[in-house]
Order: structure tokens, then sequence, then C-alpha cells
């Protein structure tokens, strides 16, 4: 049985994803400009703003997508809350720790936004698979390399408060640096796979 609202859901959370890649590309070509002389800059600037607005609208996407997708599967509506959810959080704390001066409420709104990702893709994954059985294979095997992903990520969030904290300036940053490559290596098979999951049940549930 095919579900209408999962489906189209699942296309817009495939669409945003795609945009969402197409950005991190951008910003890296936009690195690379700013070598250019003079012109360098001023092209950088305009590539990063091309950037944001496909962040801007792969956010919107995945809010209609989750919402749409959120009418045949509960696991969907909740990960749907739990954007919002992050949403929130991420606009909030950081603003709290601007007001008082307190630096590290920033890293806590990062970790705080990893957490509830980690959430959100769980259900987005098992909720198609729910969907679909047939995604199950994919849904696990997707969420092992998401998984270890966000661990990554979380150690470095803890870690990067704990060298603001403490001031271990020269370690920290090399331990940082190290994490931070593996971190990319895993994001990117974690983004790899989570598209191909994405493809496959907006044809498949």
């Amino acid at each position: 049985m095919t579900h209408e609202n999962a489906r189209a859901g699942f296309k817009n959370l495939f669409t945003a994803e795609v945009l969402v890649i197409i950005a991190a590309v951008i910003d890296v070509v936009g690195v690379l400009l700013t070598l250019i002389p003079a012109a360098g800059l001023v092209i950088y600037g305009v590539v990063e703003i091309g950037s944001v607005v496909l962040v801007i609208i792969a956010f919107i996407l995945q809010l209609v997508g989750l919402s749409k997708a959120g009418k045949d599967e509960p696991m969907i509506k909740s990960a749907f809350v739990g954007t919002l959810i992050a949403l929130i959080a991420s606009a909030v704390i950081p603003l709290i720790g601007a007001l008082t001066n307190i630096t590290w409420l920033h890293s806590l709104g990062d970790i705080i936004a990893l957490v509830i990702s980690l959430y959100v893709t769980h259900h987005v994954l098992f909720g198609g698979a729910n969907l679909n059985p047939s995604l199950t294979d994919k849904a696990q095997s997707t969420w092992r390399v998401y998984l270890a992903t966000i661990i990554i990520s979380l150690v470095l969030a803890i870690a990067s408060i704990i060298v603001t904290a403490v001031g271990i300036v020269t370690l920290g940053a090399i331990l940082l640096v190290a994490l931070s490559v593996f971190a990319a290596i895993l994001e990117i098979a974690g983004y790899v796979k989570y598209v191909g999951f994405l493809n496959a049940a907006r044809n498949e549930v």
C-alpha cells in the first residue's frame, strides 16, 4: 500500500538533503575563491549568500517533508516536533550566552542540537522502515554510520568546552583537528547513506 503523504514527505526530505550537500560544496568552493587576489573576497561573499539561501530553503523543505510524512507515521511526526525544539534551542541558548557573556553556552547549544538531530534521524529512518519493512536493513546500516558521526561530533563539542574552560591550547587544538578530520570523513559517509535511504523511501513507502 502506498502512503501518499509519506511519499511526498520523503521527496521533500530528499530534496532538502541534496540542497544541504550542494550548500556544503559551495562553502568549500567559496573558501578556495578567497585565494584569488582582490576579487576573491567579493566573490566569496556572493557565494556564501547563495549557500545560506540554499540552507534556509533546505530547512523549510525538511519541515514540510516531516510534516507531510508525519501524517502517515507517528515516529516521523515526533521527528517534526523534535526539529522545532532543536530550532528553538539553537536560537535561544546562544542568545542567552551572548547576553550573559557565558561563552561555553554556544557549545552547549550545539550539543543539544546534535542530540535532537540524532533523535530526528532515528525516527525518520525507522519511521520509513515501519511504512515499508523492506527498508529496514538500509535504515539500520544508515543509522550505524550516522550514530558514529554524532558520537564523534558530541566528543568534539564536549572537548571544545573543556579546552575553552581549562585553556589547554596546543594539545587541545591538535586533538580537535584530528577528531574533526575523522568526523568529516564519517559525515560524508553518513550523508551518502542517508540520501540513499531517502531516495529509496520516496519511491517505496
